[in-house]
């Protein structure tokens, strides 16, 4: 169990670089890379779903598992709604909501990497 949170945890760290580097360049106006940023945006929805149910297992806290597995099932929903909510001036609102919606699962699964990792016997 141990391993595959570690594991679980640097793909998560791997992944909101690569998403975050790719959102910056989409902003840049470089849509191209939007079907490589919603792809890796849903398999980051998935890691997150797979952290919270990880944690759940391992006894991290219900509660944060619970939220974490909300969290991820909104993810794709905010970052696809985003393409056609407030159109015009008011859009970079919205750009910076799902920016701060994406990072902000961060704590939640670092917290509940922690806590899986300090209750879960070795594996």
């Amino acid at each position: 169990m141990k391993t595959l949170i570690k594991i679980n945890q640097m793909l998560l760290r791997l992944f909101v670089l690569v998403l975050l580097v790719l959102g910056v360049m989409l902003w840049m106006g470089r849509t191209t890379l939007m079907p490589a940023h919603i792809g890796l945006g849903f398999l980051f929805a998935l890691l997150v779903l797979i952290q919270g149910v990880l944690g759940g297992v391992a006894r991290a806290g219900w509660g944060l598992a619970a939220l974490a597995i909300v969290w991820a099932i909104c993810l794709p929903a905010i970052g696809f709604g985003q393409l056609s909510w407030m159109p015009g001036n008011a859009h970079w609102i919205v750009r910076v909501v799902h920016l701060v919606f994406g990072l902000g699962v961060m704590p939640v699964v670092e917290r509940i990497g922690k806590r899986a990792l300090t209750q879960t016997p070795a594996a």
